[in-house]
């Protein structure tokens, strides 16, 4: 150990405690030692074993400036096994950190990430550890440029920062009521500028006060600034635990602690003893909270939760492709056919109308929410009912007689849509949808028919010819529909309801005369019997369906493409 200006015996005794504290393999306290020693009496060994505990501690950057003090000033008092070490020790930490070249548009004191690292221009980069810093430009009468960088092992990023004048400035007057023979740091918004009590000029506006030793200091303070006035800050220095460091995602996260703003990116500091609270904040993302204790040590990483939901992550929207399918069972009235006419609005054992409804279709869906669509598929309809039909003249001498009548009527085929919607979002994922179509239905309907003959007591069975045999044809049809769906990602699903209105005849069908069933035989020539009444052409050619409409409910399930 060199002999200086400071109290030799202090500093080796010091440094006779480190290398204790080193031996038992606590770097964190020893460093703190040998840093004290060192500012008593600067020798090889204080700052040797001050570069060892910084390696140690992951303090790469600074172990290398610590090697690089030993080389140059106490080059002649070092051999050259010491030499070789250093050098291998110094070869392995440049591999394992980045470097920051800053420069500004006037010179200024040069701040990463809370600590003072130099003065502007810089005679070389800074070597940093990898990851990301804070970087700050200071200078009186400027207000302070600030960036977040990111540097990778073996990196060396340019940075290059304005200062602006300041127009409109005030002044603060930092106090620590805890006193002391040195007076501690001062803090203004995390660049060092002096050490209390200290007074100087500051922009206007709200500012971040902190006092720090090296066993004292204070938590963040916010202080404002008034143009033309002098603001006292007053502070009182408490015991303070190790370093910690708060780090972001992402860097452009601003950092809270104890509701005190403290900037974007990654902080550093010493806080006091006890508990604090961490609050880290980004739009686009879920705020985080957590506890820190002052007594703590090391880096926390603060991750930020990506909130979906938010306008921050809404790209520009482009039109789209989607592909649905649909179902639905719909129900009505009646199919409108001449067999349903007869009965008066008074058939009995009516089912249906049911319909049955299975198809797909394309959409073409514009950023504002109108949509081009086309589809096809399969529609099914069905009614049953019975009837009760008056013949057509009654047999000459006896009573009319009627016809009781069974139909089962189908009309099924595919068919084909065109359509204009419209897709207004509700909520993130929840969308308001309607459309009307237009299109056309290529149907093979028909009427199965039974039944008897009726008059008084007697009952004969009756056919009709050609019952039940299919004919083709098409019908036009408007279906409007309301609903909403829900989307996953690129899938959504849907609920809605349409009415779909059918706006032509039917064909008519090939049915022809009623007869009774067997008649030839058991009319036995009595031409009074029921079973001897003529064929009856007055259910032929019915249409089994006319204009008619159906409720149709439907499930949608579809992709985004």
């Amino acid at each position: 150990m060199t002999a200086g200006t400071g109290d030799l015996a202090q500093a080796k005794e010091l440094f006779r405690r480190g290398n204790a504290l080193l031996q038992s393999n606590q770097p964190e306290l020893a460093l703190d030692l040998f840093v004290q020693s060192r500012a008593q009496v600067p020798g090889v060994g204080n700052t040797t074993n001050a570069a060892i505990c910084l390696d140690r501690l992951g303090r790469f950057d600074e172990a290398l400036a610590y090697y690089e003090l030993v080389l140059k000033e106490f080059s002649d008092k070092i051999a050259d096994e010491e030499r070789r070490t250093i050098g291998t020790a110094m070869t392995a930490l440049r591999r394992r950190v980045g470097q920051i070249d800053v420069a500004a548009n006037v010179d200024g004191a040069l701040v990463i990430d809370g600590r003072r690292r130099g003065d502007l221009p810089l005679s070389a980069p800074i070597r940093v550890l990898p990851g990301a810093h804070t970087i700050r430009v200071i200078k009186d009468g400027y207000a302070p440029a600030e960036a977040v960088v990111n540097v990778k092992v073996g990196e060396e990023r340019a940075i290059d920062l304005k200062l602006e004048v300041l127009t409109s400035t005030g002044r603060l007057r930092v106090v620590d009521e805890a006193g002391g023979a040195a007076g501690r740091e001062v803090l203004i918004d995390g660049a060092p500028v002096g050490r209390a009590p200290w007074e100087g000029t500051v922009g206007v506006g709200r500012r971040v006060v902190t006092l720090r030793g090296d066993d004292a200091g204070t938590a963040p303070v916010a202080a404002v600034a008034i143009a033309g006035q002098t603001v006292v800050v007053s502070l009182r220095a408490v015991p303070t635990g190790p370093a910690q460091r708060i780090e972001p995602a992402p860097l452009t996260a601003t950092v809270f602690i104890d509701d005190v703003l403290l900037g974007p990116g990654p902080w550093e500091g010493r806080l006091p003893l006890g508990p604090h609270q961490v609050r880290v904040v980004e739009e686009g993302y879920r705020t985080a909270s957590l506890p820190l204790d002052g007594a703590g040590r090391g880096s926390t990483r603060v991750d930020l939760a990506i909130d979906e939901g938010h306008p921050r992550w809404r790209r520009a929207e482009t039109a789209r492709l989607l592909l649905e399918v649909h179902g639905g069972y719909g129900f009505g009235s009646s199919l409108g056919g001449q067999p349903e006419d007869t009965c008066g609005g008074s058939c009995a054992g009516r089912s249906g109308p049911g319909a049955l409804l299975l198809g797909v279709r394309g959409v073409y869906l514009l950023p504002v929410g109108l949509a081009f669509e086309v589809g096809g598929g399969y529609l099914r309809a069905t009614t049953s009912f019975h009837r009760s039909v008056a013949a057509a003249a009654p047999v000459p001498g006896q009573s009319l007689h009627t016809y009781e009548l069974d139909d089962d009527i189908t009309v099924a085929g595919p068919y084909a849509a065109l359509g204009l919607g419209y897709r207004r979002p509700l909520t993130a994922r929840v969308r308001a949808v309607a459309r009307a179509s237009v299109g056309a239905h290529f149907a093979s309907s028909r009427d199965q028919v039974t039944g008897q003959a009726a008059r008084g007591s007697e009952r004969e069975g009756v056919f009709l010819d050609r019952s039940g045999q299919s004919v083709r044809a098409f019908n036009f049809f408007v279906l409007p529909e309301v609903g909403a769906d829900a989307t996953f990602g690129r899938w959504h699903v849907g609920l809605g309801v349409g009415l779909a209105l059918f706006l032509l005849d039917g064909p008519a069908s090939p049915h022809g005369d009623v007869r009774v069933t067997g008649g030839a035989t058991r009319c036995q020539g009595d031409a009074s019997r029921l079973a001897c009444v003529p064929a009856d052409g007055s259910l032929a050619a019915e249409r089994p369906y006319g204009p008619f409409h159906l409720w149709l409910p439907q499930l949608t399930a579809g992709t985004t493409f």
